[in-house]
C-alpha cells in the first residue's frame, strides 16, 4: 500500500504535466498518454521501485524492458536506477 505522502506526490506530478501542456509545454497531450504514464509507474512499482522513482522513470525515456531484465538478474532497485536514468 502506498504511503499518503507518496499519493501526494504523484497527483502534485500529475498536476505539474497537466500545468505544462495548458502552458504550450510538453505536458500529458491525452488520455492515452496520461494511461501510459500511470501504466508504466505501475510496471516500475512491481519492479519493487518506490512510487517516486517509478514517477521519475515513467517519465524518462527509461526503458521497461531494460530494467526487467535488470531487477531479474539481481540488480538492487538503487543501482538500476542510475542505470535507466
Amino acid at each position: 500500500s502506498l504511503g499518503q505522502g507518496a499519493g501526494n506526490a504523484l497527483s502534485t506530478r500529475l498536476e505539474e504535466m497537466e500545468d505544462s501542456e495548458a502552458q504550450g509545454g510538453q505536458g500529458l497531450h491525452s488520455s492515452a498518454e496520461r494511461e501510459r504514464f500511470l501504466w508504466r509507474i505501475d510496471q516500475f512499482e512491481q519492479l519493487g521501485f518506490s512510487e517516486i522513482e517509478a514517477s521519475d522513470l515513467a517519465e524518462s525515456d527509461a526503458d521497461l524492458g531494460q530494467a526487467r531484465h535488470l531487477r531479474a538478474t539481481g540488480c538492487s532497485s538503487t543501482l538500476a536506477l542510475q542505470i535507466l536514468l
